[in-house]
C-alpha cells in the first residue's frame, strides 16, 4: 500500500469525508529559472548584434548602388565612344574616300592587260 500512496494521491470527496479516491500525481513542467540579469543582458546582446547586423547590410548596399551607377556611367559613355568609332569607320571607308588616297599614292594607270598562256595543263613537272 505503501508504494500505491506514493504514485497517487489520495483526495478525499468533498460530499463524504469518509470515502477516499485514488488518482495519479499529475506532474507540474518547471523551466529552470533564470537570472533576470542574464536574461537582459542576452536580449541586450541579441538587439546590439542584430543593429550591427543591420548597418553591415545598409552599407553594403549602398555601396553596390554607387558601383551600379558607375558601371552605368561607364556604359552610356562607351556607347558614345562606339557611336563616334562606327561613324568614323563608315566615312572612312566610303568609295570618295578611297579614291582620294588611291590618287594620293601615284599609281599608274593600266590600259593594256598582257596574259600569259601556259601549254598544257601542268604548270610543275617532276
Amino acid at each position: 500500500m505503501r508504494k500505491a500512496q506514493s504514485k497517487y494521491k489520495i483526495i478525499k470527496s468533498l460530499n463524504s469525508s469518509s470515502h477516499s479516491v485514488l488518482r495519479p500525481k499529475v506532474g507540474v513542467l518547471r523551466f529552470p529559472s533564470l537570472n533576470l540579469k542574464v536574461l537582459w543582458l542576452l536580449g541586450f546582446f541579441l538587439v546590439l548584434s542584430l543593429m550591427v547586423f543591420y548597418i553591415l547590410q545598409s552599407n553594403w548596399i549602398i555601396r553596390e548602388g554607387y558601383s551600379v551607377d558607375s558601371f552605368q556611367s561607364r556604359l552610356t559613355e562607351t556607347k558614345k565612344e562606339n557611336k563616334k568609332l562606327e561613324i568614323n569607320f563608315v566615312e572612312n571607308n566610303s568609295m570618295k574616300t578611297i579614291e582620294e588616297r588611291i590618287e594620293n599614292l601615284n599609281l599608274v594607270e593600266i590600259n593594256k592587260i598582257n596574259y600569259i598562256q601556259l601549254l598544257g595543263g601542268q604548270v610543275a613537272a617532276k
